[in-house]
C-alpha cells in the first residue's frame, strides 16, 4: 500500500472494496446520518474518543476504551483506517493521532475532507452491517 500518512479521495475510491480499509467518519450523528456519509463508512464522533476525566493523562481515552470503541464498530488493529471530517481534517487528524497512539499502525487521513469526497464521489445515508 501507499505510504503516505494522507490520501487523496481518489485512492480511498480505488479501495472502496478491499474488507481491509476501513472508513471512520468522526462528525457528529446527525450529521453521519442526515448529510450523509461515505459508502461504507462508520460513524466515531470526536466526542466518543475524548476523556476529560483525567487530567494528567490529557483528553485520551485511554487505550483499552478505545479498542472498545473501535472493537464495537467492527475495525481490528490490523486493518487500515482512514478517517475524515467537514472541518479541514482538525478533528480526523486528532483521531489518527490517537489511533497511532493505541497501537493502530496503518492509519490515514483523507485529503480535503468530507467536502473532498462529496464533489467527486457518491455519498450515501446506508449504514454499514
Amino acid at each position: 500500500m501507499d505510504e503516505s500518512l494522507v490520501v487523496s479521495p481518489d485512492w480511498l475510491a480505488a479501495r472502496l472494496d478491499d474488507p481491509t480499509v476501513r472508513i471512520v467518519d468522526v462528525r457528529d450523528a446527525w450529521e453521519y446520518d442526515g448529510i450523509g456519509h461515505l459508502p461504507g463508512a462508520v460513524n466515531v464522533p470526536f466526542d466518543s474518543y475524548r476523556d476529560e476525566s483525567d487530567v494528567d493523562r490529557g483528553t485520551l481515552p485511554g487505550a483499552e476504551a478505545f479498542a472498545d470503541l473501535l472493537g464495537e464498530r467492527g475495525i481490528d488493529p490490523d486493518d487500515t483506517i482512514v478517517a475524515y471530517d467537514d472541518t479541514h481534517g482538525v478533528f480526523a487528524a486528532r483521531f489518527v493521532l490517537t489511533a497511532l497512539e493505541y497501537g493502530h499502525d496503518d492509519v490515514r487521513l483523507l485529503d480535503g475532507d468530507y467536502s473532498a469526497w462529496n464533489r467527486a464521489y457518491e455519498t450515501t445515508s446506508e449504514t454499514p452491517a
